[in-house]
């Protein structure tokens, strides 16, 4: 079964060269955009949290600093500081949302291109489903992990066990979110979670072979990449657009795979 995938992807790929540039650019494209947003709001928010943990560190507090000794001479520092830090991270939050729509949301119309003709009418249906699914992901997330991960942190007496759920529950909604969005194009929207289910549950045994085919994949090549990060800047280069062809190769295997198995449903 998995050969049979494979063989096909590696069929689709060799047939649709052109196609495959595209997608190749499309994709450096949305990690270079993800790398700037990244670069633009992590770092000024982290230097944001260093000032508060430094106005901290700098309070001499005694016996005789009083009641709000530990605030020091200026507390406004840590609240604007934290204000800012966390705008950052809302702009981070919003900016890598829409990359992740709008671009990663054209990757897998790309992809689909590949099993079919696209016209404008199939493109603003497809990407009209691609972000209905990932805002109902999101949703999810937020109503079953975002609020337990809140939980988990700020209990005084520290436990692993809501954290560990935080893991399993976003493991679960992954895995469910990416065989929806392969069943994208080729069913309706309102089908989609019930072959999704049925899918996930069902053909348990073919798909998670399939994901962890593609995360094998994946961390190997980003380990490679590690490997080389210092040793040689043109070896580094190459081992990047490897990176790039490996994220292109996983999901067009992670499409004909779902495409496959949900026939024999």
């Amino acid at each position: 079964m998995i050969k049979d995938f494979l063989k096909k992807t590696a069929d689709v790929i060799l047939g649709n060269k052109r196609k495959i540039l595209v997608i190749f650019f499309v994709q450096v494209l949305f990690f270079g955009v993800l790398s700037f947003v990244f670069f633009n709001t992590v770092v000024p928010s982290m230097g944001h949290a260093k000032a508060a943990v430094d106005y901290y560190s700098s309070i001499n507090v005694t016996s005789d600093s009083g009641m709000f000794g530990f605030l020091g001479d200026d507390p406004s520092i840590v609240f604007d500081n934290y204000r800012e830090m966390m705008s950052y991270l809302k702009y981070l939050g919003l900016f890598s949302f829409l990359a992740f729509v709008i671009i990663n949301g054209f990757l897998w119309v790309l992809t689909d291109n590949l099993f079919r003709k696209m016209k404008i009418r199939y493109v603003i249906r497809y990407m009209f489903d691609f972000i209905v699914l990932t805002l109902g992901f999101v949703f999810l997330f937020y109503a079953f992990i975002f609020s337990l991960l809140k939980d988990a942190l700020l209990e005084l007496d520290f436990n692993l066990l809501p954290l560990f759920w935080v893991l399993i529950l976003s493991i679960v909604l992954l895995y469910f979110l990416y065989i929806g969005y392969s069943l994208i194009g080729k069913n309706k929207l309102k089908e989609i979670p019930k072959l999704m289910f049925k899918l996930g549950v069902f053909r348990f045994k073919g798909i998670i072979l399939v994901y962890l085919i593609n995360l094998l994949i994946i961390s190997l090549l980003f380990y490679l990449t590690y490997l080389v990060v210092e040793f040689n800047i043109v070896l580094l280069s190459v081992f990047i657009l490897v990176f790039v062809i490996g994220f292109i190769f996983t999901r067009i295997f992670l499409v004909v795979s779902v495409g496959k198995l949900v026939k024999k449903l």
